[in-house]
């Protein structure tokens, strides 16, 4: 009587481990899906604005005679900015923090190219628009959703799921 006891005890404590793993899983998978939808709906669009903005200060840049080298760099990370976004990856917001930067520096070497007025106001509301985009991101909601994914599974079972056993990784947050 006294194993059975035992059993029934061992079996009890190993369901409820077994529980305890499935449910921090179902609700890490519910609250991390919620927070991709939400940038789905919300930031991907601004993401992709973004992208088009800096290709077509790349276009403004190389029609005045700028330099194709220049550019190379920023035509990369345009790509795998794109990747990112699509894959809501890891390392996308530096690459959107990145393109910001190219942005200013195409900004910037087109200055030297004596740029006639329409095309000169062309690459100020780009960057204005860039600008507009970056502080969206700061504040929305999204961002506010994955600081506190990102937190949740850092707390309580935080060695399970970040990068862990269940293997979540921390989502993007503009800065």
């Amino acid at each position: 009587m006294l194993q059975n006891r035992k059993f029934a005890w061992l079996i009890t404590i190993a369901l409820m481990i077994f529980g305890l793993f499935i449910g921090s899983y179902l609700s890490f998978n519910s609250m991390r899906s919620q927070v991709i939808d939400g940038f789905r709906a919300e930031i991907e669009q601004d993401l992709h604005d973004k992208l088009q903005m800096v290709h077509n200060m790349m276009v403004v840049y190389l029609d005045n005679g700028g330099d194709n080298e220049a550019v190379i760099y920023v035509s990369a990370n345009i790509e795998e900015t794109q990747q990112a976004i699509d894959m809501v990856g890891e390392g996308l917001a530096v690459h959107s923090s990145i393109l910001s930067i190219n942005a200013n520096s195409l900004l910037h070497a087109s200055n030297a190219l004596n740029l006639d007025e329409g095309d000169a106001r062309y690459m100020q509301n780009f960057i204005s628009s860039i600008r507009d985009i970056d502080l969206v991101l700061r504040q929305s909601d999204y961002n506010r959703f994955a600081i506190e994914f990102n937190l949740a599974t850092q707390r309580g079972l935080g060695f399970l799921t970040h990068n862990g056993v269940l293997g979540y990784r921390q989502l993007p947050i503009f800065e």
